[in-house]
């Protein structure tokens, strides 16, 4: 297959951008101490002191404590949401 000097941009291009993205999503989650997700087969749902990065800067912004979800699916319908107190 040949490629034309367009594809051989467009490819670089598409890679550049790939890993232009990468590098600020680490860059973004090392400044804010974001974790990474443990993903496996069951169908349980669980987050502990959960956080939206959202909701957390509009907080921030106005110097209210911080919001920790805890989440846990109770069933495949279900989603009980709860603050920390």
């Amino acid at each position: 297959m040949r490629f034309t000097t367009a594809d051989l941009i467009r490819n670089g291009a598409t890679a550049l951008y790939a890993l232009d993205v990468s590098a600020a999503l680490a860059v973004l989650a090392e400044e804010q101490a974001y974790c990474r997700p443990i993903v496996d087969n069951s169908l349980t749902f669980y987050i502990m002191s959960g956080r939206h990065p959202i909701v957390e800067q509009a907080l921030r912004r106005q110097s209210v404590d911080p919001f920790l979800a805890y989440c846990v699916c109770i069933t495949h319908f279900f989603l009980w949401l709860a603050r920390a107190i």
